[in-house]
Order: structure tokens, then sequence, then C-alpha cells
């Protein structure tokens, strides 16, 4: 893990601890699968929005890291001098499936709504709790006071 995602996913426990009490009764392994899956998704909502917002809404890049963006003309060049030349044809396909499945479908929809900053925040409080594919705790999933949280925002 690169120290830009220590420190993304230490502001994502932090944020989350504070924003669901119910997060607080999770049990470490259950945090970690809800954090780990969420760092994924906040990634790409967060990265496609600033992408949009310093590059407009026809940009075909995305960003790789926190710091650095992506192209499809990019991608290509990418592993020319990787050492470990065994998994690059797959390491290729899969950076390309990511962009293709998940940014390009983000992108869309962002690009469709638009959002605020308000409503950025409502976003990414509520995919947060997109758990319907992780085995976590019935009793520990959102309530009404979840939904409360985001109507008053």
């Amino acid at each position: 893990m690169n120290d830009g995602t220590r420190v993304l996913i230490r502001g994502l426990f932090a944020f989350i601890n504070t924003t669901f009490l119910e997060f607080q009764g999770l049990r470490e392994n259950e945090k970690w699968l809800l954090v780990g899956k969420y760092e994924m998704i906040f990634h790409c909502i967060d990265s496609v929005l600033r992408l949009k917002k310093k590059f407009g809404n026809d940009s075909a890049k995305f960003f790789f890291s926190y710091t650095s963006y992506m192209s499809h003309e990019f991608m290509e060049r990418f592993f020319v001098n990787c050492p470990e030349r065994a998994n690059v044809v797959e390491a290729k396909k899969t950076l390309h499936v990511c962009f293709e499945d998940i940014v390009t479908g983000v992108r869309t929809l962002i690009n469709q709504i638009d959002p605020t900053d308000d409503e950025f925040f409502a976003i990414i409080g509520l995919a947060f709790w997109s758990v319907e594919s992780l085995d976590v705790s019935d009793d520990k999933r959102p309530t009404s006071t979840d939904e409360n949280t985001f109507r008053s925002s």
C-alpha cells in the first residue's frame, strides 16, 4: 500500500467513524472489509469529479493515484520499463477493464448529475453503505438514522 493510500484510508476511517455511529460497533474485519471496498469507490468518484473540474467533461484521463493521471495512450507505454515482464499483459488488460467498466461508467453518471459539493458529500456517504455484496452483520446495515443524516445535510 503506498503512502497516499495509507493517508486516504486513515482519513476514511476518521470520516466514517464520526459520520456513522453504527460503524463503531462493527467487528474489526467488517470495518476493514467496508473501508477496503469503499476506498476504491471513493477514489473513483473523487478522481472523476476532480478531473471534470480540471479538464472538463470530455477528458479521456483518469487519476491513477491521488496526484497522477492516466490516459489510454499512456496506458500502452506505462509498463514498458516494468521489471516483472511476466504479468504485463494481464496488468494492461486489468487496467483497460478497470477504465472501461468502472471509470467510464462513473464519469458518465457524474457528468449527468454534475453534483455540487454538498451533493458530492451525500454521494460519497451513500456509497459507503453499498454493502449488498458484502458479508456484513444485518444489525450493522444502514438504518433510518443514516437517511436522516443525509436529509439534514
